[in-house]
Formats: structure tokens, C-alpha cells, sequence
């Protein structure tokens, strides 16, 4: 268990190179999840999400109520104890696309399981890639085993390459703890996890 006391931003840069020469795409949804298309193709879809206690999922939605402009979006996540306010930005770069999301509490702040981006990965895209991590690699599961966890560890970088040539790589510059997920015991997806730390001032125990 952990009491949010000052949360800061989870950051990534996100680099993404289509199976043909036409570069990636991302673009904020209606449901105030961020979208990457490759090639024509949805590949991956990162959101801002918590767990409260009780491990219950909460993910960001659109704040109506607060203006957004240019690449920044005015989020929320609704929570037993009130709304956290996140601020989502995604801004390109030569490097791919620079994605962040502040997190603001509700007064009196929230006690949580953990906070993360989240990104979703499509089962038909993805199954059977190779994922590399902190120098561990390994294969996306082809089919679901009935074990959700497929990789945790602590680190910098994470990288997936599909059988079609298509590479997707997350990079945290600041370090974090990194879960990959199948997911298919609740949908047709993978998941990868990046989690806030006490190093970057996210919470603490």
C-alpha cells in the first residue's frame, strides 16, 4: 500500500518504425487515450491509470471541464477519494514522440497500489514478437497460457519487434520498474506497464 503525496510526471520517449518507409503516427483520442498507427495499422495505445486499494483499475478519461491545447490534454481519473488531475503531453521530436503525464491528487491526497502508463498492445499485431529489456529478451506468447505475466524488471528501455518488421520501443530516461502483461484472459491485448517510482518523487511507502 502507498499514499500519493506529490505526483510527478511518468515520461517516456516513444519511437515507433513501420515494416515500410512511412513513419509512425499518434494522435489523442476522443477517450483521452493516445493512439500509435504504423503503416495504416493501430500498433499500441498508452493511457494514464492508477490502482487503488483492493488493486482497483482506474483509467484517465477526457477532462471536459478544463481546456486542452496543442499537444498537452487535460485528463482525469475518477477515484473514491475525488479526482486526480493528469496532464497528458505528447510532443514529436527527432527521436519519435516525447509522451509525459503530471498526476495532481485530490486533496487530502489517495492512497494507491501503484501508478502508471499503460499501454496497450493488440493480440493480432503483436503475438509472437520478440521483446528486449534491460538485456533480457524473450517471445510474445503466440496463443494465451493462462499465465498473465510474461516480464518485470527494472530499467530504461523496452523494445518489441513483429514479425512484420515493425519495431516499437519505449525509453524512460529517468528509470522505472517495467511489467509485461498478456492480457488475454480479459481481452484480445498485450500490456505493458510503466510504473512511477520513489525515486522520481511519485510516491512513497
Amino acid at each position: 500500500m502507498r499514499r500519493v503525496v506529490a505526483l510527478s510526471s511518468l515520461f517516456a520517449v516513444v519511437a515507433c518504425r513501420g515494416a515500410d518507409p512511412v513513419p509512425a503516427e499518434a494522435q489523442w483520442g476522443r477517450d483521452g487515450r493516445l493512439g500509435i498507427v504504423a503503416g495504416g495499422k493501430s500498433v499500441a495505445t498508452a493511457e494514464a491509470h492508477l490502482f487503488e486499494l483492493g488493486w482497483d483499475g482506474k483509467a484517465a478519461i477526457v477532462d471536459s471541464a478544463t481546456k486542452s491545447t496543442g499537444a498537452a490534454r487535460a485528463l482525469k481519473i475518477v477515484t473514491s477519494k475525488g479526482a486526480v488531475g493528469v496532464l497528458g503531453n505528447a510532443e514529436a521530436t527527432a527521436d519519435g514522440l516525447n509522451l509525459s503525464y503530471a498526476f495532481t491528487p485530490p486533496p487530502g491526497g489517495l492512497k494507491v497500489m501503484s501508478v502508471q502508463m499503460a499501454w496497450t498492445l493488440p493480440e493480432d499485431f503483436w503475438h509472437g514478437a520478440t521483446w528486449l529489456s534491460d538485456g533480457k529478451t524473450g517471445a510474445m506468447p503466440a496463443v494465451f497460457a493462462g499465465d498473465v505475466h510474461v516480464y518485470s524488471g527494472a530499467g530504461k528501455d523496452f523494445s518489441l519487434k513483429a514479425a512484420d518488421g515493425t519495431a516499437l520501443t519505449l525509453r524512460v530516461p529517468a528509470g522505472g520498474s517495467l511489467m509485461l502483461q498478456d492480457a488475454r484472459q480479459w481481452g484480445p491485448s498485450f500490456t505493458v506497464r510503466v510504473y512511477a517510482t520513489n525515486a522520481a518523487g511519485a510516491v512513497s511507502g
